[in-house]
């Protein structure tokens, strides 16, 4: 479950040049239950949706994330 929920993470980064860590949780949520997915191991995984982040940042190295001002924004590189 954990690598589908890095699936969708990164295709909603991908499809949003800039985006903030809320609107990407608001978007993965609205997949989920758009496509009937929002499951209990769902929720769990979602728990841990900030290592997520960090894995395709620093592992993966598919994203990156800039401050500005007082909000971070993800992108794909």
């Amino acid at each position: 479950m954990r690598n589908l929920l890095k699936n969708i993470v990164y295709q909603v980064i991908k499809n949003n040049n800039s985006i903030t860590k809320d609107e990407i949780k608001n978007q993965v949520y609205d997949f989920a239950v758009e496509n009937k997915i929002l499951t209990k191991e769902f929720v769990i995984a979602f728990g841990d949706i900030g290592w997520v982040f960090q894995t395709l940042r620093q592992d993966d190295e598919l994203v990156k994330v800039e401050r500005m001002g007082r909000h971070y924004f993800w992108s794909v590189i």
